[in-house]
């Protein structure tokens, strides 16, 4: 994990992360009350995860075929630099072709008990309250 300007990032804390377009192959991790970039990290878990999309966001991309943070998954940090645990289903986003944040079946996921990010992946451990529509 990369500190941002000597910011703290603990446990428990409530962030949103995103995948960072200028670091290639990090996320950047935000704390929700400050709005302020903490860190930069390879991966993250996060526990009782919610998934956004900016549709806003996602017509300008498509508009303009040039890059913009628009989608982001928020919850309560658990951790980052971690191992990959036993996952069951992998999500990815891509604005050119997906509404949301989808696996390879196309459904859309918008809420998960746990989400681990990495390689511009969301890997979820299917739950009984997990949100996934098609």
């Amino acid at each position: 994990m990369e500190p941002f300007k000597d910011r703290k990032l603990e446990v428990g804390q409530k962030v949103r992360v995103y995948v960072n377009l200028h670091k290639q192959g990090m996320f950047s991790i935000v704390d929700m009350k400050t709005g302020l970039v903490c860190c930069y990290a390879r991966n993250c878990l996060l526990k009782d995860a919610t998934f956004y999309v900016s549709e806003s966001g996602k017509d300008k991309v498509r508009k303009t075929k040039q890059k913009l943070v628009h989608a982001w998954v928020r919850g309560i940090f658990q951790g980052a630099d971690l191992e990959l645990q036993e996952y069951d289903t992998e999500y990815q986003y891509n604005p050119y072709f997906h509404e949301g944040f989808t696996n390879s079946d196309g459904y859309i996921i918008t809420e998960a008990s746990f989400a681990y990010m990495s390689n511009k992946k969301v890997y979820v451990r299917r739950e009984s309250n997990d949100k996934i529509t098609e």
